[in-house]
């Protein structure tokens, strides 16, 4: 699988910052998530939460979501 999280294509939105910052393993994992719950294939559910009218990405997870939600708030708080 290629490692699109840094793509210049990407929009400029909180979610793929925060994509990008995690290691490959956790995006394909928080991604594949994704996809699973909300039956669609790991690319639409990738372009679903990359795009710029995405939902907050916590809207989307629903596996692991606390471990999630820590990893997401301290990026967050790493931002100000």
């Amino acid at each position: 699988m290629k490692d699109l999280r840094n793509s210049p294509y990407l929009a400029d939105t909180l979610n793929n910052r925060f994509l990008a910052s995690l290691s490959f393993d956790l995006f394909k994992s928080i991604i594949g998530d994704i996809a699973n719950n909300y039956g669609c294939t790991f690319n639409e559910a990738h372009a679903e939460v990359r795009a710029y009218d995405s939902e907050d990405i916590m809207d989307y997870v629903t596996n692991n979501r606390e471990a999630v939600h820590l990893l997401y708030k301290k990026f967050k708080s790493e931002l100000s």
